[in-house]
């Protein structure tokens, strides 16, 4: 499968253009922006969040009809 580098304007634009939700369209591309140095294990999430991480199945299972038509 081939790699496309693109700008992070052209992929919010994209996801824009998908319908997807602006908080969410907004989140990738603040991730993008300014990634997060450090450590991003379980670990690290655990003890900023002062609980265990969520899975993304969960994620999903919350979240199903943001993503469906």
């Amino acid at each position: 499968m081939p790699y496309f580098d693109v700008s992070i304007a052209d992929f919010v634009g994209q996801l824009k253009s998908y319908g997807m939700p602006v908080w969410l369209v907004d989140a990738f591309g603040a991730a993008l922006a300014a990634p997060i140095p450090g450590d991003q294990s379980s670990a690290e999430i655990e003890r900023v969040l002062h609980r265990k991480p969520g899975t993304f199945e969960q994620f999903i299972k919350d979240h199903r009809a943001a993503f469906q038509a």
